[in-house]
């Protein structure tokens, strides 16, 4: 399976978590900053595990984004980021 971990960080620590997640998926496993993440850069990819940096309790944006031009492209998301925010209220961890 050809998996990367794509994150946005603001001070560090998201990125701390992502490269950790993408070191337990496998040694060739990547974890890109969204900015990274270009079309040429997820192109082959079986497994996105994307998220993001919370800023004041809402998404700051970028993964989601991202998110919705894969969809566009025609790929068809596990979880969506709405639906996984919505998961998180109803069961938190």
């Amino acid at each position: 399976m050809n998996a990367v971990v794509v994150y946005e960080s603001l001070w560090g620590n998201t990125a701390a978590v992502a490269k950790a997640i993408a070191e337990g998926l496998g040694p060739d496993v990547p974890a890109l900053a969204t900015d990274e993440a270009t079309e040429g850069a997820l192109r082959g990819v079986d497994l996105i595990v994307a998220f993001e940096t919370r800023n004041s309790w809402s998404p700051r944006g970028a993964v989601t984004d991202i998110a919705r031009r894969l969809k566009r492209a025609g790929y068809t998301p596990a979880a969506e980021p709405e639906r996984a925010a919505a998961t998180r209220r109803i069961m938190p961890a």
